[in-house]
């Protein structure tokens, strides 16, 4: 299967579904922000795949490290940006960016 159809499928499902998830807690609605385990395992599984893919077309070398890590950046602020604008009351709590430090 063709890379362009697996990102695709793959990168809006994440940016959509995923991330979002990941970014709040599920009981309490909380901003957790976008160091935690699951973004980060995110990120480092796209980038894995976008490195498989890049090196495949473009052999090893610059252009395909930086066309993989721009491609495994670009969901993170376009998931941020879908939250603000369509999750303002997920989970029953408005949508803060403040992360709480200490609890």
């Amino acid at each position: 299967m063709d890379p362009i159809w697996i990102n695709a499928a793959i990168l809006p499902w994440i940016t959509v579904a995923m991330i979002p998830i990941a970014i709040r807690d599920r009981k309490t609605g909380e901003y957790l922000g976008f160091i935690n385990p699951n973004t980060v395992f995110y990120f480092f599984t796209l980038l894995i795949l976008q490195l498989v893919f890049m090196t495949g077309k473009f052999g090893m070398g610059l252009e395909a490290i930086v066309r993989a890590v721009a491609i495994s950046i670009l969901p993170f602020p376009l998931a941020y940006t879908y939250v603000v604008y369509t999750h303002k009351q997920l989970f029953g709590e408005p949508f803060v960016r403040n992360k709480k430090k200490g609890d």
